[in-house]
């Protein structure tokens, strides 16, 4: 584990080639924020609600409350980072109550780590990172469904050091030797951050090596409650996971690949004037190529419209999502069906 002020380290040179992606990490500057850009009162349930890719674990017994936002507030380096502004404190957690940041991982972008064979490789997860609270935070890795169709976890700590101040650290986890990964589009593991977390997660040991899962050892017994006030903003960006023991220097990526990339598990659908192409008696269509293959068929969410402006459709039938999911592709020639702007098109794991 490393520490260093807001200044940007100087790691040492990436060894890899010219073009080829060393971060596992989608959108781990925080830029990309396809929903929006804020999102208030969450804690309650879990899901995308902000950054591309980044979701929010929570059990929904919990009191805190909070607002994620893309902010301004970063190291240098980086123009953005994910905020989260506790609004309703949780003074003490119950036994069952948690809250975590995670990104979770296809199968297909993992057989690299070798997991499930003697040759299984070490990850270093590094990020930045400004806590309101010093002490120790815990970080994950949560292998769901392996090859065995066993669930495992490693844990590994970092501690604040100055409060309300920009750090940067690495936390290094071994290859697990056991079960592999399966190769497909399901989740093949996921990082967690921990933010806070009751005894059902902290009771036990904590599982700094690879073992089956159990939630006692999944979280330190140490863990800081960062929604114990609501003067409370943590901030979390510049997120890699690489191959190795050592963390080197962020890996930037354009804004369109970073778009393209998370375009395969959530889009937003333009256009929605499609009365010129109605069909009489039926529902109006208009065909949406994707911009890329998304991860799985995916389903229309938002802006469920009455067809009543569409020439031979049943004023004020709706449209439902049968209909939809009966004609979504995750790739070719698209969806047809009415869509107005705002809609989305999700694939998430």
């Amino acid at each position: 584990m490393l520490v260093v002020s807001k200044t940007r380290k100087a790691a040492a040179q990436a060894s890899y080639q010219q073009g080829e992606r060393k971060n596992f990490i989608f959108n781990g500057d925080m830029a990309l924020c396809q929903r929006a850009t804020s999102s208030s009162s969450l804690g309650a349930a879990s899901g995308y609600f902000v950054q591309d890719r980044w979701r929010i674990g929570t059990s929904t017994t919990g009191e805190g409350r909070f607002t994620m936002s893309q902010d301004a507030e970063a190291p240098d380096g980086f123009a953005n980072s994910m905020k989260i502004d506790c609004t309703t404190a949780e003074d003490g957690p119950a036994s069952d109550e948690y809250l975590l940041i995670q990104q979770r991982f296809e199968g297909l972008d993992l057989q690299s780590l070798n997991q499930g064979d003697a040759q299984a490789k070490a990850v270093t997860v590094s990020f930045w990172v400004r806590s309101p609270k010093t002490g120790v935070h815990t970080v994950t890795l949560y292998k769901k469904d392996d090859a065995d169709g066993n669930n495992r976890l490693i844990s590994s700590t970092y501690t604040i050091a100055s409060a309300d101040t920009w750090e940067y650290h690495t936390c290094t986890f071994a290859g697990d030797t056991t079960g592999a990964i399966p190769d497909d589009n399901s989740e093949g593991f996921s990082l967690w951050f921990w933010l806070l977390a009751g005894s059902d997660r902290t009771s036990g040991t904590l599982a700094t090596s690879w073992e089956s899962y159990t939630a006692a050892n999944t979280c330190s017994s140490s863990q800081v409650n960062v929604l114990d006030n609501t003067s409370n903003n943590f901030y979390l960006t510049g997120v890699q996971m690489e191959l190795g023991n050592t963390a080197t220097e962020f890996q930037y990526e354009t804004y369109v690949a970073n778009l393209q990339r998370c375009q395969r598990y959530f889009y937003v659908v333009s256009g929605s004037n499609i009365t010129s192409q109605a069909r009489p008696g039926i529902y109006g269509y208009l065909p949406i190529s994707l911009p890329v293959q998304m991860r799985a068929n995916p389903t229309l969410s938002a802006g469920w419209p009455t067809p009543s402006g569409i020439t031979g459709a049943s004023t004020g039938a709706q449209i439902t999502k049968d209909i939809i999911n009966a004609n979504a592709y995750k790739s070719g020639s698209g969806f047809y069906f009415y869509v107005p702007d705002g809609s989305t098109a999700s694939a998430e794991l």
